[in-house]
């Protein structure tokens, strides 16, 4: 008898703890869900502001000081192979005792 009483105690006492996990699963369940829309919603945000972003060129980005109500300086993006300037250093007619190399105008050229 007493053997069937603690069976029936263990048995009742899994039960409860089975109904506890399932009400946990059910409660996870709706916390990831909820977590999902907020993601959901942050990159939908996010792709809005991409795209509101990529339709400014890096020189509109650049014309415009940085103000702290403007966040331009976030917007900018790396030139296009079009907005970048090429130099094109001409070296033939120098003569090779002068000492002078492509680099060594370039670096002239940048400061």
């Amino acid at each position: 008898m007493e053997m069937t009483r603690e069976l029936k105690e263990a048995v009742a006492k899994q039960e409860e703890t089975v109904h506890d996990i399932g009400k946990q699963m059910v409660e996870m369940k709706d916390q990831m869900a909820e977590e999902l829309q907020r993601v959901l919603e942050q990159l939908e945000t996010i792709a809005a502001n991409a795209t509101d972003r990529s339709q400014r060129s890096y020189t509109d980005a650049t014309r415009h000081p940085f103000s702290p109500n403007n966040d331009s300086w976030t917007l900018a993006a790396p030139p296009n192979p079009t907005d970048v300037f090429y130099w094109i250093i001409n070296v033939s007619r120098l003569e090779d005792e002068d000492g002078l190399s492509a680099g060594t105008i370039l670096a002239t050229m940048e400061n």
